[in-house]
């Protein structure tokens, strides 16, 4: 059952509550950089696995929120990050390799193709947030635009 639910309520609720409500809400009350930056911060915050992962699959389904015009795009990259996530995981099970009884070994395995896969998207996701990143005045979905 928590796979189903991995891949199809948690994205869509997740992405309903910080995009279609707080980051609405939000970006037209203290400017929509500030609600892309704190709506992905508290969902970050809220992610009980990777924290800094989630804030930065937040920033990104904010952008691809405000760039589509629609939820169902965010919630697609949400649904499929959980889902590459849950299928990686689960070949390489990460569970046990980080429990605390885990061998120095496995986890030294796990960080040079972790740095090279840092190394690889890093630089793919800054160009992407800067090239993404909406003007002050962009308006948000959904909403009308105070001011």
């Amino acid at each position: 059952m928590w796979p189903i639910l991995l891949i199809t309520i948690i994205p869509v609720t997740e992405e309903v509550l910080f995009r279609g409500v707080l980051l609405s809400r939000w970006g037209v009350k203290w400017g929509i950089g500030t609600g892309i930056v704190l709506t992905a911060v508290i969902f970050g915050a809220m992610n009980r696995f990777d924290a800094v992962e989630a804030t930065v699959l937040g920033v990104v389904a904010a952008l691809l929120y405000l760039q589509s015009r629609t939820l169902i795009v965010p919630i697609g990259f949400h649904a499929a990050n959980n889902l590459v996530g849950k299928v990686v995981g689960d070949a390489l099970a990460w569970e046990e390799a980080l429990a605390p009884a885990a061998k120095l070994e496995e986890i030294e395995a796990m960080a040079l193709p972790g740095v090279a896969m840092l190394a690889v998207t890093l630089p793919v996701l800054v160009w992407y947030v800067r090239r993404n990143w909406p003007s002050r005045d962009a308006e948000i979905p959904y909403t009308r635009n105070a001011g």
